[in-house]
């Protein structure tokens, strides 16, 4: 019997040996932490719905590739700064896997335009310890004084401006026509400039609707906003690019009375050779099939990441 034991012990000892790798790591992550963290309460700008693409999860421990998408859309919609988690015990080419959807995954930047522009990240990094512990930090796009002064602006303006018998339409497009109105397309800000010594933010809503400068990003910020706040839903949509010098464009789809609509408020801000103010609504409230019929190749978009717009 003593013998035995002896043997058992050995072999028991001898695995552990093996695969002290697994062993430490389960130790670590199933004894220790129980694979769990604690989940902090969405901020204020939390989107409750969800999406054909991306549906908000409870579960935040990745099990296969296929829960990346809606793991970072939970994060990011709910306004984390940081968030580390481990991935399930059995999925043991995880963390390989996640450097590169991060780093090289289209998702990545269509989930940034589904989540609340407030929640949106400007930059995201990813370490990983000695334990497989992998940490996300997301850099936002928004200082909290610029988000003061647009929640300001917007309920001024939702204030003096919208009243509960206007359609869900006429409330788009007062907004639309006055923040073309009050917002110039800024001609000398493209991807090469550099944000930190420009003198204004034209890629932000802030740069829409406090210094009267914009970019297609800035536009459709500033609308997302303001539909969100309205409780409309929506989110952006990103042209299809081929080659990281081609000109990439950014607007807003949202539904309306239960159809899905394109609207870009840049193309219908047009420039014009005399800098005269031009309102015009060839982008306003458009279904996908009148998109394609403009053929404008700024449009062209891949609809795995926005399946709305297949049937709309």
């Amino acid at each position: 019997m003593k013998k035995f034991l002896l043997f058992i012990f050995i072999i028991t000892i001898g695995i552990l040996i093996w695969k002290k790798d697994d062993v430490s790591q389960f130790v670590i992550q199933k004894i220790i932490f129980k694979d769990q963290y604690e989940i902090a309460e969405p901020n204020e700008y939390y989107k409750s719905e969800d999406f054909l693409l991306l549906q908000n999860t409870n579960e935040l421990t990745i099990k296969s590739k296929d829960d990346f998408n809606n793991f970072l859309y939970t994060i990011l919609n709910s306004g984390y700064d940081s968030f580390s988690f481990f991935c399930d015990f059995g999925y043991k080419n995880c963390i390989n896997d996640f450097k590169d959807y991060i780093q090289n995954d289209n998702y990545v930047e269509a989930i940034n335009n589904y989540v609340h522009p407030f929640n949106s990240f400007d930059g995201l990094s990813v370490s990983i310890n000695n334990f497989n512990k992998i940490t996300i930090e997301i850099e936002n796009l928004y200082s909290e004084e610029q988000k003061i002064v647009i929640n300001e602006m917007l309920d001024i303006f939702i204030k003096k401006h919208i009243t509960n018998n206007m359609t869900t339409k006429e409330k788009i497009k007062v907004f639309h026509d006055w923040l073309i109105n009050n917002t110039k397309y800024d001609k000398n800000f493209d991807i090469n400039s550099n944000k930190d010594s420009y003198p204004y933010h034209p890629y932000t809503a802030y740069g829409a609707l406090v210094e009267g400068y914009a970019v297609c990003s800035g536009y459709s910020d500033a609308m997302a906003i303001y539909l969100n706040k309205l409780g409309i839903k929506n989110y952006k949509i990103s042209n299809y690019t081929e080659k990281a010098t081609d000109e990439r464009h950014v607007w807003n789809y949202v539904l309306v009375e239960n159809k899905w609509y394109h609207l870009d408020l840049t193309w219908d801000d047009p420039i014009t050779s005399n800098n005269s103010d031009i309102l015009i609504y060839d982008f306003f409230l458009i279904a996908n099939k009148e998109l394609q019929k403009k053929e404008t190749k700024i449009h062209k978009f891949n609809q795995i990441y926005y399946p709305e717009a297949k049937n709309s």
